[in-house]
């Protein structure tokens, strides 16, 4: 199968296009920054490179494509970020039906609760919104998140976290890795879902996953602070800022009564 993967040096984006060329799919990859490509994708892969609001630019890279996976986000600019993700799948979903592809993946994410910044959630909303009601087969696939997220809140020997009370609900947790192989899958079928949620198996709060982690190294210490707090470090600390909204985002109020399960998920994470 040719398979585009748009916005394909993100977080998600990078390891799924390994993911599948592995698998023996035709790949292609579109971003904006070209300098982001490692070598041996521009020697085995199509590379595209500009802004998605460019539509030649688009179509052309979308020409002979089967399905296409959109991996973007809204970023750190609220000025910007209807333009970036709402402005950017509305070309997508139209340069794929003037191309004739047979469908489109986009990658979004779970309600958010609490505390999380109103404006990235209600900007990923709109799009999502696009891409329900365009003529041309898209699939929302909601990822959970993964323990790579928490890189950004270690500070040396310590932690930064979320307090418990700012999410309270059970998260459900995978592995990178894990998420990959269940996006690659979810890609590569013939008929795609009209949305689809794709988690781990391993259902934590927030304070049982800063336990284990912990547990795992003596040496880290955890430091709770409330979910107001990330908002105020935004502009001073903006990775650590993101990836605590993000942990408070996860939370679902439906979660708290399900019982942790395997613990696999979070062994590797370092």
């Amino acid at each position: 199968m040719k398979i585009l993967v748009i916005g394909a040096t993100s977080f998600w984006g990078y390891p799924l296009v390994e993911s599948l060329d592995r698998s023996g799919h035709e790949v292609s990859v579109f971003s904006r920054d070209p300098r982001a490509f490692p070598d041996h994708w521009r020697l085995r892969l199509k590379c595209s490179f500009g802004e998605i609001s460019h539509a030649h630019i688009l179509e052309e890279a979308l020409m002979g494509v089967h399905r296409v996976v959109t991996c973007l986000s809204p970023g750190y600019d609220k000025e910007r970020a209807e333009e970036i993700e709402v402005g950017g799948i509305r070309s997508i979903l139209e340069s794929a039906k003037t191309a004739g592809c047979q469908g489109v993946v986009r990658l979004t994410t779970p309600s958010p609760l609490r505390q999380a910044d109103w404006w990235p959630m209600a900007v990923r909303r709109r799009a999502d919104l696009i891409a329900e009601t365009s003529s041309i087969p898209t699939c929302l696939a909601e990822m959970g998140w993964a323990p790579e997220m928490l890189a950004p809140l270690r500070r040396g020997p310590q932690i930064w976290l979320p307090h418990p009370r700012s999410a309270p609900c059970r998260l459900r947790w995978q592995s990178r890795a894990n998420g990959v192989a269940r996006l690659t899958e979810l890609v590569a079928r013939e008929n795609l879902p009209k949305r689809i949620t794709l988690r781990g198996d391993d259902p934590a709060s927030i304070a049982e996953l800063s336990t284990r982690i912990c547990r795992d190294h003596a040496r880290t210490e955890r430091i709770f602070l409330p979910g107001r707090v990330y908002a105020w470090m935004s502009p001073f600390f903006p990775a650590v800022s993101h990836a605590g909204q993000r942990l408070i985002q996860a939370a679902r109020q439906h979660e708290t009564t399900q019982r942790s399960g395997a613990e696999n998920s979070l062994v590797d994470w370092r």
